[in-house]
């Protein structure tokens, strides 16, 4: 995903995630049920005149994990680094289980 954005305006900043209310994919038994939105770890931000340009990438999170964040147990930034150290780039594992 990309995100173009004037200087004050910003969406999907880096460590917010938003809910899949439900399975990320329909047909498939899989326990990744959010995304949590990060800058792209290959892509670096482009500047132009009149905008900069942001690569960023949505990685699954599992209910157990989104039970964390609501219980202030852990943040967003510490489930996805301590995701990171396994999966550096972070690609989502639609098989990945709870925990």
């Amino acid at each position: 995903m990309c995100r173009r954005r004037a200087a004050r305006t910003r969406c999907f900043e880096q460590y917010h995630w938003i809910p899949a209310n439900g399975p990320i994919r329909l047909d498939y038994d899989t326990d990744i049920v959010r995304l949590a939105f990060l800058n792209d770890p290959k892509l670096e931000p482009l500047d132009s005149p009149h905008w900069r340009i942001e690569f960023i990438q949505a990685f699954g999170i599992t209910q157990t994990e989104l039970d964390s964040l609501k219980d202030i147990k852990q943040d967003a930034k510490e489930i996805i680094e301590r995701r990171r150290k396994t999966n550096p780039l972070l690609v989502t594992d639609l098989a990945r289980k709870n925990g």
